[in-house]
């Protein structure tokens, strides 16, 4: 829906649905941040990209998903999509008359809000599946954590050769045992806390004790 005052909005914010399960507060804060800074409003569009029929083999779910979306997208007069997760900014793309930025992206030329935390020591940087191939996103992040003071401690596997946490393809639910050996690989690169861009990443990291 469109932000309140609004008949068409210029942005919609597009969180993820794991963003909005595991942390909604933090949604909330991003999205009234979003439209108090930007001009021209900001929608707000909450929900599944599709990436969970995609890695489920559920094909017609994920046809019924994208058409849900574009619908939406249509009712808002298509506006600039801010992505707050890498595996839907990746899968959005692939829509036809689909305008795409990840909300790094927007942070990093708009500046950080004002009282943002400081966050003045060592972290380990896990690089989102989702973000691999994308070094514009990559390069975003660095930047936005080094600018909250954070020392980043680069892992011997980052970028496009990070590994998958345990949670891409369904793993996580169709074979935890592999999934939590997965979630160790990870964690064996560092003992600083971790920082990562996609909460699925956090949340499995975050289960294995690992401040993230």
């Amino acid at each position: 829906r469109n932000q309140p005052g609004y008949a068409q909005c210029k942005y919609v914010f597009f969180p993820g649905c794991q963003a909005a399960a595991i942390a909604p507060e933090t949604v909330k804060a991003a999205y009234l941040d979003l439209c108090e800074r930007l001009e021209g409003g900001v929608a707000l569009m909450l929900g599944c990209c599709g990436a969970i029929c995609d890695w489920a083999g559920r094909y017609e779910m994920y046809d019924q998903t994208r058409e849900l979306i574009d619908r939406e997208l249509a009712k808002l007069g298509d506006p600039i999509i801010i992505a707050g997760c890498p595996s839907c900014k990746k899968e959005l793309a692939a829509h036809a008359q689909a305008e795409l930025v990840g909300i790094w992206d927007i942070l990093c030329e708009i500046g950080l809000p004002e009282g943002a935390k400081g966050l003045e020591r060592p972290a380990a940087l896990h690089d989102s599946c989702g973000a691999r191939g994308d070094e514009q996103t990559q390069t975003a992040i660095r930047k936005l954590a080094e600018s909250l003071g954070c020392q980043l401690v680069e892992t011997a596997y980052s970028g496009d050769r990070s590994p998958c946490c345990g949670y891409g393809g369904l793993t996580a639910y169709a074979n935890r045992e592999l999934a939590k050996e997965m979630t160790d690989k990870c964690l064996e690169r560092s003992d600083a806390p971790y920082i990562s861009y996609c909460m699925a990443c956090r949340d499995r990291f975050a289960r294995q004790g690992r401040e993230s």
